[in-house]
């Protein structure tokens, strides 16, 4: 009787673990191009190119910037993305539990933000508030992010940046959490010239995958999965 208890206990939890994702760790080299463009004293241009090598992650976005104080400005954001994931991508396909292919999946995402600095000594201070809409899905995304950033000179020019932000993922109208998402950034720029500023770069973000609707459809048990990325790369900033 309790070998007959014990093998059912070991064959729940094996169908149950095959019904959930798996907690993983990765770390990937990763390439960012960024061109600055001032019209005016007022308003100013940002397209990114994001790359992650050994993923299908990569990105273009075009943002618009418009500067209501010294201390404030707004901003419009167009995001087109590929190789997102999302809790609705675990699915069950062909008797197996598996993540969808994304690297060919286009997604376009529109943003908005406000961000708010203040410089204090050779410190900037700031706070970066987003609202996010994934059309592609409907998700909507409010994100926080705060951050700092020192600047050494050298003749009374700026020569280096030294910076760190970390930005909070707070889901609108979908998963089960709280803040499903958190990320690090943190890295260096030097100032080569007022044309050209390379930097490196560290990230780490850490995502909770909650039940997808198949997962609830199937009367998955209820779970919680931590997944994390790390990236070391290479930004390159240009300034026209």
């Amino acid at each position: 009787m309790i070998k007959k208890v014990i093998l059912l206990l070991l064959l729940s939890s094996m169908a149950w673990s095959s019904n959930v994702p798996k907690e993983t760790s990765k770390t990937d080299p990763s390439l960012v191009l960024r061109h600055f463009h001032k019209f005016n004293s007022k308003v100013k241009s940002l397209i990114t190119f994001s790359l992650k090598e050994g993923s299908s992650d990569k990105d273009l976005s075009l943002s618009l910037r418009y500067k209501l104080h010294s201390n404030f400005h707004i901003a419009t954001n167009f995001k087109r993305s590929y190789g997102l994931r999302h809790d609705d991508d675990w699915v069950k396909e062909n008797g197996v539990w598996k993540w969808k292919e994304t690297k060919t999946r286009g997604e376009n995402i529109f943003g908005v933000h406000l961000n708010a600095k203040k410089l204090f000594q050779d410190n900037i201070f700031e706070l970066r508030s987003t609202i996010e809409r994934n059309n592609s899905n409907s998700n909507n995304t409010l994100i926080l992010r705060p951050g700092i950033t020192h600047i050494f000179f050298k003749g009374g020019s700026p020569i280096i940046n030294i910076y760190a932000r970390y930005a909070l993922y707070f889901p609108m109208n979908f998963s089960e959490e709280t803040i499903y998402k958190q990320s690090l950034y943190a890295g260096v720029t030097y100032h080569y010239n007022s044309f050209f500023k390379p930097g490196l770069f560290f990230k780490r973000t850490s995502t909770k995958w909650t039940n997808s609707n198949n997962a609830k459809e199937l009367q998955v048990p209820s779970y919680s999965v931590a997944e994390s990325t790390n990236s070391i790369g290479l930004a390159l900033n240009f300034y026209y």
